[in-house]
């Protein structure tokens, strides 16, 4: 099976593509250099978006289903938390116990600001940690929000990252080096193939 002409052809490109993967990859090292300070410092800075924590908030709701005598309860369960926000949780549970149709949820984990639907965003986009929202009518009913926590989006410093944003650099500059030699490549056989 091995001496079949297809099968030795087959094997002979495979080398041939090693071996010139491997002839490329060292003409690239060789014209590639350790980035100076400033040059990843400048890099970090062009791609600075790329080391942005965006902002989040972890919350927890209450959702009271659309229903009879449940609008009775969703002003009740209002007034309650208007007279003291900090009691959302055992409230939300409470109600959530006695009454059917109602489900509450807490600590959904973090999620991203532009991961919340825009009509609960634009309810709760003032709120403050410990907060609770008003409520909020969504197609099952009637929703409050409990703003848990908030993280506020911000730039990681470079000093934790020097290592992953100097790694970048270097793979992109190594493939734009990659890329650049094989054009020059193509060109000379192109010429060559002209003379020819």
């Amino acid at each position: 099976f091995d001496d079949q002409p297809r099968v030795k052809a087959m094997v002979a490109q495979a080398r041939r593509v090693i071996l010139s993967d491997a002839w490329l990859a060292q003409l690239v090292d060789g014209a590639l250099s350790t980035p100076e300070q400033t040059v990843i410092d400048d890099y970090y800075q062009e791609n600075i978006a790329n080391y942005t924590v965006p902002a989040a908030v972890n919350l927890s709701q209450l959702l009271i289903e659309a229903g009879e005598g449940m609008a009775a309860k969703v002003g009740d369960f209002a007034r309650s938390i208007e007279a003291d926000e900090s009691n959302f949780k055992t409230r939300a549970q409470e109600l959530s116990l006695e009454t059917s149709g109602v489900t509450s949820t807490f600590t959904e984990g973090w999620m991203s600001l532009t991961d919340i639907p825009v009509n609960i965003f634009q309810q709760i986009q003032g709120l403050a940690s410990g907060s609770v929202s008003a409520p909020i009518s969504v197609p099952e009913g009637t929703v409050f929000i409990g703003v848990n926590q908030v993280q506020r989006a911000r730039v990681i410093p470079l000093e934790q990252i020097r290592e992953r944003v100097e790694a970048e650099y270097v793979l992109q500059q190594r493939v734009a080096e990659r890329n650049r030699r094989v054009a020059e490549l193509r060109d000379a056989v192109k010429f060559a193939d002209l003379r020819a």
